[in-house]
């Protein structure tokens, strides 16, 4: 489906989402799992991860394509944390932002962007 529509999408190894993930713990929207890949990407509101540049990290944004499961799918794209019923199926990008500077170890900085030390 088509990035920058609906949402953009972060994509992240999924060694380090899972690190990630129990940090953000509950504050973390769903997330797709890639087992073919070995990555995890969040659904993020359009536009709001402009201008980031953090290492290790993919930002898709418009023009860009990202595979997403049907509910419940147990293939190797499955949802690794599966979207509600109803509700925000995005993930706040300043939280998820925070979660990656803390794992990857990038300090946070005041300009939208995260960078290696």
């Amino acid at each position: 489906m088509p990035c920058g529509r609906w949402w953009d999408a972060v994509q992240l190894a999924a060694f380090d989402a899972v690190l990630v993930i129990n940090l953000m713990q509950h504050r973390s929207g769903p997330a797709i799992e890639d087992q073919n890949e070995d990555t995890v990407t969040w659904l993020v509101p359009v536009r709001t991860t402009d201008g980031w540049r953090i290492p290790s990290v993919t930002v898709l944004g418009r023009g860009q394509q990202i595979h997403v499961p049907p509910p419940r799918w147990a293939t190797s794209r499955r949802w690794l944390i599966e979207p509600p019923v109803v509700g925000d199926c995005l993930t706040s990008p300043e939280l998820l932002r925070t979660a990656l500077a803390t794992v990857l170890g990038s300090p946070r900085r005041g300009d939208g962007e995260v960078r290696g030390a």
